[in-house]
């Protein structure tokens, strides 16, 4: 008798053990780590942790970016796939620090990863302004290159116009209005583009250098 009793005790206490093991609803599963802004090597090895394995796939990551306002770069991961997991929260779990995503053991997780960087549209506009204002530089570089030309330009044709004006020879004096009227033209000329530097193209400078011609073939008497 006395040994009966001491069987059905041991077989309340192993069938009370069962019956605790399968009423644990975390009973053979993890608490998935959270994958979204890591690298592939930081979610590999904290799955492995875990007792999970990641499946890397092709993520869209252009939304993520506008999310968290910032550019995602090649090879960050996105959040997981749900796929396989259960939430599980405070009523099931018990406590609040078991609230959080499950999967069984030895599970496999698709993860979502950028392929390619997805940059963020505020980024976008921060390159153009740099490109803007590079190229307003440049074109302050080019004015002044231009104003240099063109001051260079004045004092040659002012020293050419000293010169000419010491002649005293009898056909130097002769033709000496003709090129003073000239001279003012030029001169006429030169002040706009220094007043208007963009204007000083090519052409223009091909026009200065034929009327120093015309000057040099008036001055010889």
């Amino acid at each position: 008798m006395k040994n009966k009793i001491i069987k059905f005790l041991i077989l309340g206490i192993l069938l009370s053990g069962c019956s605790s093991e399968s009423s644990d609803p975390l009973n053979g599963k993890v608490k998935v780590p959270e994958t979204i802004l890591k690298t592939k090597d930081q979610v590999e090895k904290e799955f492995e942790i875990a007792g999970l394995t990641p499946e890397f796939v092709e993520g869209e990551m252009e939304e993520t970016a506008n999310i968290f306002q910032k550019t995602i770069k090649k090879g960050v991961c996105d959040n997981y796939s749900t796929f396989n997991t259960e939430f599980i929260d405070n009523d099931v779990a018990g406590s609040d620090d078991k609230i959080g995503t499950y999967a069984e053991k030895g599970s496999k997780i698709v993860v979502p990863c950028a392929e390619k960087d997805f940059v963020y549209k505020d980024d976008n506009n921060e390159n153009k302004e740099e490109s803007q204002e590079e190229t307003n530089n440049k074109s302050q570089e080019e004015v002044q290159e231009s104003t240099s030309s063109i001051n260079d330009d004045m004092n040659t044709m002012n020293s050419f116009s000293l010169n000419t004006g010491d002649t005293t020879s009898y056909g130097a004096q002769k033709i000496l209005p003709d090129m003073y009227t000239k001279i003012e033209s030029m001169q006429t000329k030169m002040q706009g583009y220094i007043d208007n530097p963009k204007t000083y193209t090519l052409k223009a400078n091909l026009d200065i250098v034929n009327d120093y011609s015309e000057l040099d073939r008036k001055s010889v008497v």
